[in-house]
Formats: C-alpha cells, structure tokens, sequence
C-alpha cells in the first residue's frame, strides 16, 4: 500500500519498498484532502513497473472535506455527504487506471442499529453502483473489527453485495480483521465468489496492529486453500505499509520467502500475488 497527498511520505521512496518485496501491484491510500492528480500517479506507478491495483477509499474522517464517511448511516444528510464523497473517489480512482476502490461499511454503531444501518448501506451501494460500472471500478465492501454493525462479519457484508446483483459492487477480505472477528479461513468462505480483492496483514488476535504475516496469530496455512476453495482471482494485497517503513530491514530473501509461501498451493490465481 502506497499513501499519497501526506507531505511526509515520498513517492519514490514507497515505490523502492514495493520494489524490493517484488511487488507487481499496488494499493493507493490518499490523504484525499490533498489528493496528487490521479492520472499523474498512475503513469509515475507504472513507470516503476508497477501496477495500481487497488485504492482506499473514503472513510471516517479520511474525507474530500471536514466532515464523515459513513455509508451505513440511518442520518440522510450524513448518508448524502458519504455517497457524494465516495462518488468523486470512485472518478478520481478510475483515473489512476486501477480496478478496486476499497470502502467501509459503516463505522463503530450500536448492535441495536443493525437493521436501521443494514437498509442504509444497502440504499449507499445501490446509488455507488451505476457509478462504479460506468468507471469499470469494482466498489469492494471490507470486513472491519469489531463494533460495526453491520460490517464486522463478512457474511453480512456478502448478504447485502447478493441482494445487489451489482455488477461493480463485490468484496474485500481483510485478514487480520478476520483474525480478531473469527478466523481467516470462514471469513474468506463467506465471501465466497464476491470476494475481489484482499486486505493481507497479521495480528495477536485482539489489536488492529497490521504486522507483517508471521508474527501474528493468522493460520496462513489455511491461506492459499481457503482461497483455491472459493475460486478467487484476484490480487493478494499487503497492508503493512507503516511497519515496512519504520522497520525496511525486515525486506530480505526470509521476508520474501514467507510471502511467497502465503500464495502457494493448487490455486493458479495465487501467482499474482502482489506484495
């Protein structure tokens, strides 16, 4: 994952990490406040012989403005400032020439909003929809930690993408959420053929950390056969950005080997796997 618009990240200096962990894509996370030109970062990444993938999309208060993301809220005007700002990242992403905007479902709510915030999201994917497919931008609804309802669980994520049958409206599958929820295996299994993209880090199973796999709790064993099972395509997506740069000399053969290890098995779509 490479941030862009924050003044104290380079470029070039990201690009180097994706380079050395032999990255063939990439994730945007932009500071959207002051998001670079769109098209501009897109040729700069592939000039690097990278990828754009995947980008993050609005959410809390990672906003175009001042105010929140939150798809699932049962408060229209805040519901209409979220779809408003999730539209203009949907144009602005498609221009990077990437595939995934990455978005939440909600934000930290009251199990007893469920139903109130389940009809919201869906009513926020549903106008995101038409959007989506005339960018050609897959719009991937991510599993969150604990406390969002709905969002939390994959299976109720997946419920609301099905009742859609959008056809730019899928899946992201965060691991080390998975870890904290349940495990990574049945959250994978309950997105099933929605999934479209994936969220790869590590945790002690309680705290939102973002370790580099192996020094967590994630059973990677299970890994490339959960996702042989369901049929997935698409890219393996690292989201340790923030530990890469503050540890780079953890980026060696033992690093690459154990990433590697992630995507073996009977799957072909494990080849490319994007680090």
């Amino acid at each position: 994952m490479i941030v862009c618009g924050y003044e104290q990240h380079s470029l070039s200096m990201q690009l180097e990490i994706a380079r050395r962990l032999g990255a063939s894509h990439i994730e945007l996370y932009p500071r959207w406040q002051t998001a670079p030109d769109a098209g501009e970062l897109g040729r700069q990444v592939r000039d690097a012989g990278v990828t754009v993938w995947s980008a993050h999309g609005p959410w809390g208060n990672e906003t175009w403005g001042q105010g929140r993301v939150d798809l699932g809220s049962p408060e229209l005007s805040l519901r209409r400032d979220s779809i408003r700002d999730v539209r203009r990242a949907t144009e602005w992403f498609a221009a990077t020439g990437g595939r995934c905007l990455v978005v939440h479902p909600g934000v930290l709510s009251d199990a007893a909003d469920f139903d109130r915030r389940r009809a919201a999201l869906r009513e926020s994917l549903a106008e995101l929809a038409p959007v989506a497919a005339e960018r050609d931008v897959w719009l991937c609804v991510e599993n969150l930690p604990r406390g969002s309802f709905p969002g939390s669980f994959t299976a109720d994520n997946a419920a609301i993408v099905r009742e859609l049958s959008a056809s730019h409206v899928g899946l992201c599958l965060d691991t080390g959420h998975a870890n904290i929820m349940a495990d990574v295996a049945s959250e994978a299994r309950a997105a099933g053929a929605l999934l479209r993209t994936t969220h790869v880090h590590d945790n002690d199973g309680q705290r939102d950390s973002h370790l580099l796999p192996g020094l967590g709790t994630v059973r990677w064993s299970d890994f490339p056969a959960v996702l042989s099972e369901i049929g997935y395509q698409g890219v393996i997506m690292l989201e340790c950005p923030r530990f890469l740069r503050d540890n780079p000399h953890l980026i060696n053969d033992e690093l690459r080997e154990r990433l590697q290890a992630i995507c073996r098995g009977p799957a072909a779509n494990c080849s490319s796997a994007s680090f």
